[in-house]
């Protein structure tokens, strides 16, 4: 019997390994047929017009570890074909993560990149400090605004609307994927009211759009902070220094956009004990705007993100 059972176990152990053999010499006949392939692809009957073949693998970091980590080794094969380039698109921190998630904490991941990744370099945005119209964020707004038909909404379809995703997306430096799910949203928000209807929600008060913006922005980048304001649990000073409103001061443009959030959320007490005589005509407009909602002062916030809520963009 115990004769019988070792002579089953070498079989089985010469036909896996027969079949494994099989199977990389198979790998290594396709390896080689999709180099030449390749090396086809980039060649020219004309010597003066023959071109590199460049490949982009985009987003890396976004697939599952294990299949992140397969993909640049089975793709590391081919890196040294003739005349072809690959661009590996990635966030360089997130992929060493997913490394050290399949081959363990104690991989020093940075050096096992560089068996794959010859030349590095970073892509920054171009910012612009003195004036925001010159940055790569406007650049991406002025795009989604367009790509969005946001016009077509008489809330955005104004200088005040756009130009306050401008300067928070600019002073916050909002990644292009967060701008991307703050159009989105937007888009999703004012298409689901007939005929403008979210302009007046609360007796008839317009709703500025400094406020859906700002709330847009805060549902994509603080998450913990959205929800504390759905709650009615957040205050003016939470939000004052998570988005460092104090820097945002010196640009007289983000005005509105701090005094419709803060007369929003004050107490009722608070509200009520404001000295309107020390304002000057904008701020007196703002708190009267305010004022004017009555009780529905401190439920316009909710509402606004009650409605948000039924969208989650996945980008």
């Amino acid at each position: 019997m115990k004769e019988k059972i070792t002579e089953a176990l070498s079989d089985t152990a010469i036909n896996t390994l027969e079949k494994r053999l099989t199977s990389y010499s198979g790998e290594k006949e396709l390896i080689k047929s999709f180099k030449e392939i390749l090396t086809k692809i980039s060649e020219s009957d004309n010597e003066e017009n023959k071109k590199p073949l460049i490949i982009i693998v985009d987003e890396l970091d976004r697939c599952k570890p294990s299949y992140a980590v397969a993909l640049i080794e089975k793709v590391k094969h081919i890196f040294s074909t003739k005349n072809v380039f690959f661009i590996l698109v990635m966030h360089k921190e997130q992929l060493i993560e997913a490394l050290k998630c399949v081959y363990g904490q104690g991989l020093d991941a940075s050096t096992y990149l560089q068996k794959f990744i010859h030349i590095e370099t970073t892509l920054p945005k171009k910012q612009a400090a003195s004036n925001i119209n010159y940055s790569d964020i406007t650049k991406y707004c002025d795009h989604l605004y367009k790509g969005h038909a946001l016009n077509q909404y008489q809330l955005l379809n104004q200088s005040r609307g756009l130009d306050d995703i401008k300067i928070i997306a600019n002073h916050l430096n909002l990644s292009l994927r967060q701008m991307e799910k703050i159009f989105i949203l937007l888009t999703l928000y004012l298409g689901s009211f007939p005929n403008d209807a979210y302009m007046g929600d609360f007796q008839r008060k317009p709703t500025p759009s400094s406020l859906i913006v700002l709330l847009t922005v805060i549902k994509v980048t603080e998450p913990i902070l959205y929800a504390d304001l759905a709650n009615n649990n957040a205050n003016y000073t939470d939000i004052y220094k998570k988005y460092r409103f104090s820097e945002m001061e010196k640009n007289n443009s983000t005005f509105y956009i701090q005094k419709i959030i803060y007369f929003l959320l004050l107490s009722n007490t608070e509200f009520s004990g404001l000295v309107t005589d020390n304002m000057n005509s904008n701020e007196s407009g703002i708190h009267q705007w305010a004022a004017g909602l009555g009780a529905d002062r401190k439920n316009i916030i909710p509402s606004i993100i009650s409605k948000l809520n039924t969208f989650t963009p996945s980008v």
